[in-house]
C-alpha cells in the first residue's frame, strides 16, 4: 500500500539559499522514494535583500516532475494565510507539508509514512527534530514537517483564522479537547537519531531579524511577524557579524553533508 506521487506543500520566504537546501536534502531522502512529485508553494514578500521571489519559484519549479509548481506570491505576508492557502489547494490522499528551513538528515521510509496513513492508524506523521530517545508523545503537534492527509488539512483549515499563528491554533483544538483531532504519529522509532534540523534560525540571526508576537486585529490570539533590528553599539554589530558568519559555515557543512551522502 502506497502513494506513488507525492505533494509538497510548502511556505517560504526570500530565502533562495536556505530553500535550496532544504530541497535537496528532501530530493535526496524523501522525494526519490516516488514516482513523482508535485509542489504547492507559498511565497511571501520577506527575506533577502539581494534575492527576488522569482529565485524561489525558480528552485521550486525545479523539483516538481513537471517543472510547474502550483505558486502562491501575496502582496503581502502572512503565516496563518500562507499555510490555509497551501493546505486548501491539495486533492491527494495525504501530502508532505514543508517549511523552507528544514534539513533532512536521513532516508525517509515512505512506506511506512503510507502504511500509518492510508492503513488508518494516523491522520499526520511527524518528522521529529530530536533523537527517539524516549519517543516524544502521540499527541503532540507541531507545524515542524510532516505528512498529514487532504482530508484532515481541509477540516483544520476551516477552523483557523487568517490572523493567529496556526500552530498556536491548532495546539489549542488539542488543548481545548475540541472533537475529530487528528492522530498523529511519528516517522521514527525509539533509539533513531533525528530526522530534520533547523536551518532557518542562523539566517534569521544573520539577518537582523527577530521574532515577536503582536495581538491580532481581531482579538482571536498573537500574531508572529519578524522586525528587522539595526546594531547600536560595536558590541551588537560585532555580534551581527558572526551570526552571519556561522551562517555561511553552517551553509557550508550542509553542503558537506549532501556531497558525502
Amino acid at each position: 500500500m502506497a502513494v506513488r506521487n507525492l505533494t509538497v506543500c510548502i511556505t517560504a520566504i526570500t530565502r533562495p539559499e536556505v530553500l535550496k537546501l532544504t530541497l535537496r536534502s528532501f530530493a535526496r531522502h524523501c522525494f526519490r522514494g516516488y514516482d513523482g512529485v508535485h509542489i504547492i508553494g507559498n511565497v511571501d514578500p520577506l527575506g533577502s535583500d539581494t534575492a527576488s521571489r522569482d529565485d524561489v519559484v525558480r528552485l521550486l519549479n525545479a523539483h516538481d516532475s513537471r517543472g510547474q509548481a502550483q505558486i502562491n506570491m501575496p502582496e503581502t505576508g502572512g503565516f496563518a494565510r500562507a499555510v490555509k492557502w497551501v493546505w486548501s489547494q491539495v486533492d491527494a490522499p495525504y501530502f508532505l507539508h514543508l517549511e523552507d528551513d528544514w534539513f533532512l538528515n536521513r532516508p525517509i521510509d515512505v512506506n511506512r509514512v503510507s502504511r500509518l496513513i492510508l492503513g488508518g492508524e494516523a491522520d499526520i506523521v511527524r518528522l521529529y527534530l530530536r533523537r527517539y530517545s524516549p519517543p516524544p508523545s502521540t499527541g503532540e503537534f507541531s507545524l515542524n514537517p510532516f505528512f498529514m492527509t487532504s482530508t484532515t488539512a481541509h477540516d483544520l483549515v476551516s477552523r483557523m483564522n487568517d490572523q493567529a499563528d496556526p500552530e498556536k491554533q491548532i495546539r489549542g483544538l488539542f488543548f481545548a479537547g475540541a472533537d475529530k483531532l487528528p492522530r498523529i504519529a511519528f516517522h521514527g522509532q525509539p533509539g533513531d537519531p533525528a530526522d530534520v534540523t533547523d536551518i532557518g534560525t542562523l539566517w534569521r540571526k544573520s539577518q537582523c531579524l527577530k521574532k515577536s508576537y503582536v495581538k491580532a486585529s481581531d482579538d482571536s490570539g498573537a500574531l508572529s511577524v519578524w522586525q528587522k533590528t539595526a546594531a547600536t553599539n560595536l558590541r551588537s554589530r560585532l555580534s551581527d557579524l558572526s551570526y552571519a558568519t556561522r551562517f555561511n559555515l553552517s551553509m557550508l557543512r550542509y553542503r558537506l553533508r549532501l556531497m558525502g551522502d
